[in-house]
This record gives C-alpha cells, sequence and structure tokens, in this order.
C-alpha cells in the first residue's frame, strides 16, 4: 500500500474515534461537558494534520530536514518551496523533535480531558 495512503488513513481513523468519542460524550450529563470539548480538541487537532498531509501527497512536510527520523519515515518529508499548508506542518522545534500546530492542539485536548476526568471523578 502506499506510504501517502496509510498516513492518510491512520489520521482519517483518528478522527473517525474523535468523532465517535464526541456523539458519546454528548449523551452524558452536563458535568462531562469539559470531557466533550476535549474531544473537540483532539478532533480540531487531527483533523489539522489530516488537512496538511492531504495536500502534501499523503505526507507531513517537516521544517527540519536534518532529522534522523526524515531517513527512515515513510509518513514525514522535507519541508519545501512546494509544500503547501506549511503553516499547519511540522514546524515548531521541540528538543530533537518537531511538531505541528495540530499535534499541539491535540496534545491539550488530551492533557484536558484526562484534567477533566480526574475533576468529574473527584468531584461527583
Amino acid at each position: 500500500m502506499n506510504h501517502g495512503l496509510t498516513q492518510a488513513l491512520d489520521t482519517f481513523q483518528d478522527v473517525c474515534q474523535a468523532i465517535l468519542m464526541l456523539a458519546i460524550m454528548a449523551w452524558l450529563p452536563e458535568p462531562y461537558v469539559g470531557i466533550m470539548l476535549a474531544f473537540v480538541a483532539v478532533l480540531v487537532g487531527n483533523c489539522m494534520n489530516l488537512v496538511v498531509c492531504g495536500v502534501n501527497g499523503g505526507r507531513m512536510p517537516v521544517r527540519r530536514p536534518d532529522s534522523d527520523y526524515l531517513r527512515t519515515s515513510a509518513t514525514h518529508c522535507p519541508a519545501t518551496a512546494e509544500s503547501r499548508l506549511l503553516i499547519l506542518a511540522d514546524i515548531i522545534p521541540i528538543g530533537k523533535a518537531t511538531v505541528s500546530i495540530g499535534d499541539v492542539v491535540g496534545g491539550v485536548g488530551q492533557l484536558s480531558f484526562v484534567v477533566q476526568l480526574a475533576l468529574v471523578t473527584w468531584l461527583f
């Protein structure tokens, strides 16, 4: 199977899982609204990654082409002048890694989910 298609399918699966969890959370009582919002953040982050991969042939452009990871990755490629939607690509350096805005939004959503779940469990 084409590596770009594999990346797109993986991201699409993440989006579908977030939509399913959002639908489940819609049926929960009011204290769980924060958890629902956390899943919305995860969904938005995954959609951002899906869009940038979709317009770049199924691969995520990375601004740090000197990374060893790029040599072995089938789902990432170096960012070039032809790369589209570079603002959504992996452009934020964190140590030796590089992440995208979608990764940050999704990570905030995941952290928010854990915090909200802990608060709801503790308060109710």
